[in-house]
C-alpha cells in the first residue's frame, strides 16, 4: 500500500477531515490533497507529526510493503465518533454560513423550513396508527395496565418519527447544501492543480476529494430509528402473532383429541394446520428482520403460496361441513328435568318476585290458590321455593356440590358425532310457570306493582334523605364559618382601636 492511499485511510479512521489534519500540520488543505493524491510527498518533519497525530511509526506509514496500519491504541468509542460527528457537522454549517452571502443564507433557512414543514406531514400515517393501537388497546380494559401500554406505544411511535423526522431533514440539509459547497471548494482547487498536472490525473484527485457521505452522527440516528422500529415490530406484529399461534397450537390438541373421541372436522382440523405453517412463516420473517437474518425467501414464497391455497381450500370444507350441522334452541334431549309443584292460598299480602319473568297461565279451577311450577335439571342446578313470613315468595337457587364441566363437555361431543348442536346453556337455567285464576292473576300483578313502586319512592326518599342531610351540612358549616367570620371581624376592629391609640400616643410623643 503507498503511502497516499495510507494517509488517506488512516484521516478517514480517524474520522479527520483534510482542513482538520492541514491545521495540525501547518499547512494547506491543497498540500493534504497533493499528499493523497500522490502528486507530492511531504517533508520528514511533517511526517513525524503524521507519526504522532496517527499514533503509528514511521515505518509503518513510509513502507509500502506492510498494508496494515495500526490507529493506535487509544481508539476512541462509539460516543466520542458520535460527539466529534456532530461537531465536525456544526463546524462545516458555520463555516458554509460565514462564506455565504446574506442573501443565500435566507434562502437557505427559508427552502429547509418549507422542507420541514413537507416533512411533518409524514407524521400522519404515524397518529392514524397510534390512534388505532390505543383504540385496540383499550378494548382489553380501561385499567392501569392498559394506559401504561397507550404511553408505551405512543412514546415509541412518536419517538421513531422524531428520530426519522430529525434525520431526514439534517441529511437533506447536507446533501443539498453541504456537500455542494463542499465540493465546489474542492473542485476550484483541483482546477487549480489540473494546470500542473495531467486532466486524468486530475479527475482521480477529484474522485478522491469528493466529501465523504457518511458520519457517525447519522449511523447512531439511525441505529436508533431502527432500534424504535424493531420495538414498534415487536410490539404489534410478533408479540400478537405469537398469541394467535399459541391458540390455535391449542386448538390442533383439542381437535386430535375429538378426532380420538369420534368427532370428526376436517376442514377446522386442515385449516388450523395451514393458519399454523403461515404464522410460523410470519414470525419467522419477523424474527428475521429483529434479528438481521437473511431470509431464504424461495422456500418462504413457496410454503406462503401453499398455505393460502391450504387455508381457502379448507375454509370451503368448513362451509360445507357445517351446512350439514344442525342447532336445535334446546337443551340437549337425552338430559331429564325434574318439577317442582307448590300451592300456595291467595291473600292480600301475597308478593312473588320477578313476576314479569315468569310464565303466567289462567286457570279458574284453582279458585283461592296459587300454583307454582319450577322445572330444572338438578345436574347443574338445584332450585327451591320459598315462601317468608310475610307472605313473600322467591326461588332460591344454588349451584350443586359435584358440578363436572365434563359432563357439559360430554354432552358437546356427543352433539357433534351427531352433527347436531344444542342450546348448552338452558342446562344452567330454570323456568318457571304460574297458574292462578284470573282475578288473583290481577291481585298478583297489583302486588307486584305495588311493591315496585314502593321500592321506587323508598330509593327517592332515601336520595332525599341524603340530600337533605348534605344540605344540613352545608348549612352547618356556613353557620360555622359565619361566626368565625364575626369573630375575626371583632378582632381586626379590636386591632384597628389599638393601631389609633398608638398612632395618638406616638404624636404625642413627637410633639413633646
Amino acid at each position: 500500500m503507498s503511502f497516499s492511499e495510507k494517509l488517506q485511510a488512516l484521516r478517514k479512521a480517524n474520522k479527520m477531515s483534510q482542513e482538520k489534519l492541514a491545521d495540525l500540520l501547518d499547512v494547506t488543505r491543497q498540500s493534504v490533497s497533493k499528499w493523497e493524491s500522490g502528486q507530492t510527498y511531504p517533508e520528514m518533519d511533517k511526517l513525524l507529526a503524521m507519526c504522532k497525530i496517527f499514533k503509528c511509526s514511521l515505518d509503518d506509514l513510509t513502507n509500502d510493503e506492510i498494508t496494515d496500519v495500526k490507529i493506535g491504541e487509544k481508539k476512541k468509542n462509539g460516543l466520542n465518533n458520535l460527539i466529534d460527528s456532530m461537531l465536525e457537522l456544526v463546524e462545516k454549517t458555520y463555516h458554509m454560513f460565514c462564506t455565504m452571502g446574506w442573501k443565500n443564507v435566507i434562502k437557505c433557512i427559508f427552502v429547509m423550513f418549507i422542507i420541514a414543514l413537507i416533512l411533518w406531514i409524514g407524521y400522519i400515517p404515524f397518529a392514524f396508527l397510534s390512534n388505532k393501537l390505543t383504540s385496540l388497546i383499550l378494548t382489553l380494559g380501561q385499567n392501569h395496565f392498559a394506559y401504561f401500554l397507550i404511553g408505551l406505544v405512543e412514546l415509541l411511535i412518536n419517538g421513531s418519527f422524531f428520530i426519522i423526522y430529525v434525520i431526514l431533514l439534517v441529511y437533506l440539509f447536507k446533501m443539498m447544501y453541504l456537500d455542494r459547497y463542499e465540493f465546489q471548494a474542492v473542485t476550484n482547487d483541483q482546477e487549480k492543480d489540473s494546470k500542473m498536472t495531467e486532466q486524468p490525473q486530475t479527475q482521480k484527485v477529484m474522485k478522491e476529494m469528493r466529501p465523504e457521505k457518511s458520519y457517525a452522527f447519522f449511523e447512531a440516528l439511525g441505529k436508533i430509528a431502527i432500534f424504535f422500529m424493531k420495538l414498534i415490530v415487536f410490539f404489534v406484529l410478533v408479540f400478537p402473532f405469537s398469541i394467535s399461534l399459541f391458540f390455535f397450537s391449542a386448538g390442533l390438541i383439542v381437535m386430535l383429541v375429538l378426532l380420538f373421541q369420534g368427532v370428526f372436522y376436517f376442514g377446522i382440523l386442515l385449516g388450523i394446520l395451514f393458519a399454523i405453517i403461515l404464522h410460523v412463516l410470519i414470525l419467522e420473517l419477523l424474527f428475521n428482520f429483529l434479528l438481521n437474518r437473511k431470509t431464504p425467501m424461495k422456500r418462504t414464497v413457496i410454503l406462503t403460496i401453499v398455505s393460502l391455497i391450504g387455508l381457502g381450500i379448507s375454509f370451503g370444507i368448513i362451509m360445507l361441513e357445517f351446512v350439514n350441522t344442525t342447532y336445535t334452541d334446546k337443551a340437549p334431549i337425552t338430559e331429564q328435568q325434574k318439577r317442582i309443584d307448590k300451592t300456595i292460598t291467595m291473600s292480600d299480602s301475597l308478593l312473588i318476585d320477578s313476576l314479569d319473568c315468569y310464565d303466567m297461565k289462567v286457570d279458574n279451577k284453582l279458585g283461592d290458590q296459587i300454583k307454582i311450577v319450577v322445572t330444572y335439571y338438578p345436574d347443574f342446578l338445584n332450585v327451591d321455593i320459598a315462601t317468608h313470613r310475610t307472605g313473600f315468595v322467591f326461588i332460591r337457587e344454588e349451584n350443586p356440590e359435584n358440578v363436572f364441566i365434563s359432563k357439559t363437555v360430554s354432552l358437546l361431543i356427543d352433539g357433534l358425532k351427531e352433527k347436531h348442536l344444542y342450546n348448552y346453556s338452558e342446562l344452567y337455567q330454570y323456568h318457571v310457570t304460574i297458574y292462578a285464576s284470573e282475578e288473583n292473576m290481577n291481585r298478583l300483578l297489583d302486588n307486584y306493582h305495588t311493591s315496585l313502586e314502593q321500592e321506587i319512592q323508598e330509593e327517592e326518599n332515601m336520595a332525599m334523605q341524603e340530600l337533605q342531610d348534605e344540605l344540613n351540612r352545608v348549612l352547618e358549616e356556613n353557620a360555622a364559618l359565619q361566626e368565625k367570620n364575626s369573630t375575626l371581624e371583632s378582632e381586626v376592629e379590636e386591632y384597628q382601636y389599638k393601631l389609633e391609640s398608638y398612632k395618638q400616643d406616638l404624636e404625642s410623643l413627637l410633639q413633646e
